[in-house]
């Protein structure tokens, strides 16, 4: 049977952060909130004698003090263009990183790819945060300033920021700053894929009269060639005169009678 809970958490220890945590019990009529019995650096951890609702909360009067955050990256290019947009999320440590590439897909299908690099950083709740990139011109960065973040509302995975580039970029270096500060939260190289070349399914072509040639229906059908053996030829036979040969039994040579006899004929 279960007997303890393991329940993930992003405080940071050394922050304080781990001390205003408990669990929150639902049942049926009511909410209970359970002290932990063991606090970790990434999970709290309860002690249970049946199945139930649990999640762990955070004391509504507790100090703000910075999580483990990460920054997760997913590029959108556009087909037969040079624009594209790198989609840049702030999330809690704690999240499944599968569950936001699937609900990212239901919502967009393929239009992104999930871009791998190291997304560990400390990050402050309510605190308002900027991007930057290397890149000189050709770009925006939308919004200029974002606050981290809504716990009500974050599983809906939205980007923090978008990075509009103009132009094909190989690749860029990427900052995230609390806003006001000289000291990166987090920054790291970035190369982006090249953009999908893809044909479109428009009209075809119309063909010249004199080039255009009657096209199967159905699959095609292979043709088999066999070699036929040479008939057998006869030895030459010794010059002599021609003779020519028939090529069957002589046809009886037709009399043509007259109708009348000679004497008969008159001038007319």
């Amino acid at each position: 049977s279960v007997c303890q809970l393991h329940l993930p958490h992003c405080q940071i220890h050394s922050e304080g952060g781990c001390d205003f945590l408990s669990v929150a019990h639902v049942t049926d009529d009511k909410v209970e909130f359970l002290p932990p019995h063991e606090t970790t650096d990434t999970h709290v951890i309860i002690n249970i004698t049946g199945s139930s609702a649990y999640g762990d909360v955070t004391d509504d009067d507790a100090a703000i003090s910075p999580i483990h955050g990460l920054v997760l990256l997913f590029y959108q290019s556009f087909f037969s263009e040079e624009r594209s947009i790198l989609n840049v999320l702030l999330l809690p440590r704690n999240v499944v990183i599968r569950e936001v590439q699937e609900e990212r897909k239901r919502r967009n299908g393929d239009k992104e790819t999930f871009i791998e690099t190291n997304p560990q950083c400390s990050l402050t709740p309510k605190k308002a945060y900027i991007l930057s990139t290397d890149i000189t011109d050709g770009y925006r960065i939308n919004p200029t300033s974002a606050a981290f973040m809504d716990f009500q509302s974050y599983e809906n995975y939205f980007p923090t920021f978008q990075l509009f580039l103009l132009t094909v970029v190989k690749e860029l270096d990427l900052v995230l700053k609390e806003n006001g500060s000289t000291e990166n939260e987090w920054n790291g190289l970035v190369w982006l894929p090249a953009p999908v070349q893809v044909q479109p399914h428009g009209p075809v072509a119309p063909v010249p009269a004199d080039a255009a040639q009657a096209q199967p229906h159905g699959p095609a059908v292979p043709i088999q060639l066999q070699a036929v053996p040479a008939p057998h030829q006869p030895a030459p036979q010794p010059a002599g005169p021609a003779q020519v040969q028939p090529h069957g039994p002589a046809a009886p040579t037709a009399v043509v009678r007259p109708s009348v006899h000679e004497d008969e004929l008159e001038l007319r």
